[in-house]
């Protein structure tokens, strides 16, 4: 009885924790570091189109005309596209190949494992590589100064080595290249670039939004002698508008959010784990016949309600305990197919989670120990002493 009871259990608890630990997963993108509260996605608004692209000077322009912009930085982001990248005869193709300025580094707190941060965008051919791409190419050497080709065209030159990437992130980096076309590229009238500005102090979205849209009506936009009032009064076919950068992934201001899904998954979570309690519950009351005689000799002894609540109690409690023991070793043996199935990295032991997690489990096994043993107690108690 107590095998199926705390076996049943340990499953339910194991597929709660999965769905926990996604749930964290999907609530931590772009919280790795405080510095990127300060970080803001500028995107632009063209009557009816939402434009994640803007102006190739835009960057350059808010970080000149806007008293609160620190820096920015504009990117190029290739995605899902694969590019081909060769050092030698060893040749490969890398998603997520980002196109940067020299100013990236200012912007997103990455850090290097191989070169000095400082100075490793200055060279126009610089190329950035994640410390994976780094083994591929070229194994265990060290890659500072390593000659590669992008495109089968664009010569580069190694300068760094990413560190691990610390969490998630809405913008998952294969390799750095510094923009060669950067020069050709800078007119207003090129949208193919990504804008993000780091400002000194963060504040409302509003009060940035009204600000830089003064300014780039003022300097770009406006005809004849209408204000920027009466400009936005009149329905402001182009406007600027940002993203605080730990927002992008759950809560953008246009555009696909994940936030619905992890919605879902937290009410799933919550009818397991409530699914769980009461099949525990009921299969403790279903075998409680055979403590009647335990319970009686007690009361003769002069056990008194509070003793013998607490005696149920703690039989439930040490059973959700080996339950939760279970589930563990449940979940490090499944989490590895896991995270190959769904191409995500779940992790219960990583070290910036542990804390959190450990946290998190143990207030759902109070709750699981008072649902699961709350009732079968008192009703017991009930049930012996008539």
């Amino acid at each position: 009885y107590s095998s199926i009871n705390m076996i049943g259990l340990a499953a339910g608890l194991c597929s709660f924790i999965v769905i926990l630990l996604y749930l964290n997963y999907e609530l931590s993108y772009d919280k790795w570091n405080p510095e990127l509260n300060k970080v803001y996605r500028v995107s632009i608004k063209e009557h009816e189109d939402i434009l994640s692209t803007t102006p190739a000077p835009l960057a350059g322009f808010l970080a000149q005309k806007y008293p609160n912009a620190e820096v920015a930085t504009m990117i190029q982001d290739n995605g899902d596209y694969e590019t081909l990248i060769s050092s030698g005869e060893n040749k490969l193709y890398q998603k997520n190949v980002v196109t940067v300025d020299s100013n990236f580094f200012k912007v997103f707190p990455y850090k290097l494992s191989k070169g000095n941060i400082a100075n490793v965008l200055d060279n126009p051919k610089a190329a950035i590589l994640t410390a994976d791409l780094s083994h591929k190419l070229f194994g265990n050497q060290n890659p500072i100064g390593k000659q590669l080709k992008a495109y089968n065209t664009v010569d580069l030159v190694v300068t760094g080595v990413l560190a691990d990437q610390p969490g998630a992130t809405h913008l998952p980096i294969g390799m750095l290249i510094r923009d060669h076309n950067a020069r050709s590229n800078y007119f207003w009238g090129n949208f193919s670039y990504q804008t993000y500005i780091k400002v000194k102090e963060p504040v409302a979205d509003t009060t940035i939004e009204t600000a830089i849209n003064r300014l780039y009506y003022n300097d770009r936009l406006k005809k004849g002698q209408k204000s920027f009032e009466e400009y936005v009064k009149a329905g402001a076919p182009t406007y600027l508008f940002v993203d605080q950068v730990p927002r992008i992934h759950n809560f953008p201001k246009h555009g696909s959010s994940n936030f619905a899904t992890v919605t879902i998954l937290l009410v799933l979570a919550v009818l397991l784990l409530l699914a769980g309690a009461i099949n525990f519950s009921n299969l403790a009351i279903a075998q409680s016949i055979s403590q009647a005689k335990e319970v009686g000799m007690r009361k003769v002894l002069g056990s008194g309600r509070k003793e013998l609540i607490l005696q149920f109690m703690s039989e439930t409690a040490l059973q959700c305990f080996i339950s939760l023991f279970l589930a563990v070793i449940l979940l490090a043996i499944t989490l590895p197919y896991i995270n190959s199935s769904f191409n995500i990295s779940l992790g219960f032991l990583q070290q910036h989670e542990m804390l959190k997690v450990a946290l998190q489990l143990i207030g759902c096994l109070l709750i699981i120990i008072l649902l699961s043993g709350s009732y079968p107690a008192i009703y017991l108690y009930k049930f012996f002493t008539k």
